[in-house]
């Protein structure tokens, strides 16, 4: 069971996904299962992930099955664009890895360290 929180934000049009905690690899796979499986979510998608407020659990060896489960997931979808925040630099190289491991058409990610940087390029 997944601990991410889920809001739909109406007025900028974006989903946000908080997680709060430690985040492992099972809770990452279990957000692109979620978005995978979910048909209620628009297929053209904006997604603000913010783990500011977590620790990251997941080894650099594991990255590669984190990229596996995002590419089943937009499969489903016209267009997915996601903007993480995060604070620590361990998070960092972990999330570098995701991002210079995915090359998907329909599909866009980026890193970033404030809400208001992620928002400016989300939207």
């Amino acid at each position: 069971m997944s601990k991410a929180i889920f809001r739909h934000d109406e007025e900028l049009k974006i989903l946000r996904v908080k997680y709060p905690g430690m985040l492992t690899k099972e809770e990452i796979i279990a957000h692109y299962d979620e978005l995978r499986a979910n048909r209620n979510f628009h297929r053209n998608i904006r997604i603000l992930i913010d783990c500011r407020d977590s620790t990251f659990m997941v080894k650099p060896e594991e990255v590669p099955e984190l990229t596996e489960a995002a590419k089943k997931a937009v499969r489903e979808y016209v267009f997915v664009k996601e903007a993480m925040m995060v604070t620590d630099p361990y998070e960092t190289v972990i999330v570098i890895l995701f991002e210079k491991g995915i090359n998907i058409p329909n599909y866009r990610f980026k890193i970033f360290y404030t809400e208001e940087a992620a928002l400016n390029w989300l939207l």
